[in-house]
C-alpha cells in the first residue's frame, strides 16, 4: 500500500481508533467481492493485474487497521502529524534498557512489569485517542498521541524481542 494511501478511505470505514473488528472485516469482504482476482480470471491481462493490485492494496489496508498501533499511526498521518523521526526521552530509553536486561536475564518480576507497562500503554493510547476524537481530532492535540504511540510501540517491540530471547519469561496470549 503506498505510504500516502489512506487505509480508512480504501476500505470505506470510519476513521477511528476504536474501529470495530466486525466492521473492518465486513469492509474487507465487501472489497474482496468487488476486486478479487478470481473474478477477473478470464479478463484481459491489464484488468487482471489491476484487480490483483486492488486486492493487495485492500489487504494491506486491512492489516494496517487490524493492528492498533498501525491504526493509530494511520489516524495521526491523516492530520499530518509526524510519526517518524521521533525519539523517546533518554530516561525512558534507559528504563527500557534496564527492563530488557532484567527480562532477558530471566527476572519474572521484570517480565510482569513489562507486560503491565505494555497493557497500560495500550489502554492509555485507547483513552487518549477516544478523547482526541471526541474533541474533533484537533491538529494541535496530535503531539501527545505521537508520544504515547512511540511508548506503546517501543514496549510492544521490547516484549516481542524478549519473547524470542533464550529463556524468555514474557510469553502470553498476545503473541
Amino acid at each position: 500500500m503506498p505510504e500516502a494511501a489512506d487505509p480508512f478511505a480504501l476500505l470505506g470505514v470510519p476513521a477511528s481508533y476504536a474501529l470495530d473488528a466486525a466492521v473492518l472485516r465486513s469492509a474487507l469482504l465487501r472489497g474482496s467481492a468487488e476486486s478479487h482476482p478470481d473474478r477477473f480470471a478470464m479478463a484481459p491481462e491489464a484488468e487482471r493485474i489491476a484487480a490483483e493490485t486492488r486486492m493487495t492494496t485492500l489487504n494491506a489496508a486491512f492489516r494496517t487497521l487490524s493492528d492498533p498501533l498501525r491504526r493509530a499511526e494511520a489516524l495521526l498521518r491523516r492530520t499530518g502529524a509526524d510519526t517518524a523521526d521521533r525519539s523517546a526521552p533518554p530516561d525512558f530509553l534507559m528504563e527500557m534498557l534496564e527492563l530488557r536486561e532484567a527480562v532477558e536475564g530471566g527476572d519474572t518480576t521484570a517480565a510482569d512489569t513489562l507486560r503491565d507497562r505494555e497493557a497500560a500503554a495500550m489502554d492509555g493510547l485507547a483513552e487518549d485517542f477516544a478523547a482526541w476524537e471526541a474533541a474533533g481530532m484537533p491538529d494541535d492535540g496530535a503531539a501527545p498521541l505521537v508520544d504515547r504511540l512511540l511508548e506503546a510501540t517501543y514496549l510492544q517491540r521490547l516484549r516481542s524481542e524478549a519473547n524470542r530471547a533464550p529463556g524468555a519469561t514474557t510469553r502470553d496470549t498476545r503473541d
